[in-house]
């Protein structure tokens, strides 16, 4: 698949996020990188990898070892790998806090959103979703003060 195409298939994705909860964003949002970054590591890995390694207790299992070893191999710069443990952080905030009221204002979301480096990355991929996100729910959902 070329890049065109591929950012062509993400379109749902992005889609999807206009009438998510933060809660479901942050967490779909998590799911979709980790995925992202699995599929970057088989691509470089041999074709009859056993499944172990990416499930259970496996070695690359967590979100947190797939962003490790992508930035270990050279797979993502230092900025993409720091942006990932905010993002991942962030998830786990929202998928383990039982508290209903946890929204992307949020003082400890906010604050590790407003790390962040590359906000703008998500900003210019906004035109690939069959209805764009507002510039509130983006502003919303990437929380830069």
């Amino acid at each position: 698949m070329n890049r065109a195409d591929e950012m062509k298939s993400l379109k749902p994705f992005f889609s999807s996020l206009q009438n998510e909860s933060n809660r479901a964003c942050a967490v779909l949002a998590g799911a979709f990188l980790d995925s992202r970054l699995e599929k970057l590591l088989r691509k470089a890995m041999v074709p009859t990898l056993s499944e172990d390694l990416f499930r259970g207790l496996g070695p690359l299992s967590s979100f947190s070892a797939k962003i490790c070893i992508t930035f270990s191999l050279g797979f993502i710069s230092n900025d993409e790998q720091a942006d990932l443990h905010v993002i991942r952080k962030i998830r786990n905030e929202f998928a383990h806090e039982l508290d209903h009221e946890l929204s992307f204002d949020t003082e400890v979301v906010a604050n590790r959103a407003s790390a962040l480096h590359m906000p703008d990355l998500f900003k210019s991929m906004n035109h690939l979703a069959d209805k764009p996100l507002s510039d509130e729910r983006i502003q919303e959902i990437i929380t830069v003060p």
